[in-house]
């Protein structure tokens, strides 16, 4: 599974199956995070040292029956340009935590050069980048992914936002900012 390449949703919990696309995600507020493909969430492990890098946690993906505390995050803006409260929007960068614990999405090198971004791997080659969990946060781009789709002019005029927002069950990628 390709993190970088893959399109996700921002849910809140327990209302996947009745979102609508009006409801907007903020920064603070908790979420799940769906991978759209397969439907099943992300999770992270703090009881799992993830595969690449012993000091850091596992990140991947559960079903639903298998989701616990630790399928909910909360998005931080990077900057202080935004806080928490603020719209969720295309291009912003941000960095995700565990919703009750210290702990945020992170990125870890198997070796150089880097060519492929993955969430966890079976087998951990040199040119491998583990997304994992760790006390050390690393910075997210947000990108909606549904543009063409939808008609942004009116999610911006729904929400009295001049920027692009995320809204509960639409697609976005994140992408590691040192990938962008």
């Amino acid at each position: 599974l390709g993190f970088e390449s893959s399109v996700f949703t921002l849910e809140r919990p327990m209302e996947h199956e009745h979102h609508h696309l009006s409801d907007s995600i903020t920064y603070g507020v908790r979420v799940s995070i769906r991978h759209k493909q397969s439907g099943l969430l992300l999770a992270l492990l703090p009881s799992q040292p993830s595969s690449v890098d012993g000091n850091c946690h596992t990140l991947t993906l559960v079903a639903d029956a298998d989701a616990t505390a630790n399928s909910h995050f909360r998005l931080i803006p990077r900057y202080k340009i935004h806080s928490e409260g603020d719209y969720v929007c295309h291009g912003d960068e941000l960095l995700v935590q565990l919703f009750d614990r210290q702990l945020y999405f992170h990125t870890s090198e198997a070796g150089m050069p880097v060519t492929e971004l993955t969430l966890k791997s079976s087998v951990v080659d040199e040119n491998t980048i583990e997304v994992n969990g760790s006390d050390t946060p690393s910075a997210w781009t947000i990108r909606r992914y549904d543009f063409g789709v939808e008609d942004p002019e009116f999610h911006r005029e729904s929400v009295r936002c001049g920027r692009n927002p995320c809204f509960s069950g639409a697609p976005v990628v994140m992408v590691h900012r040192e990938k962008e």
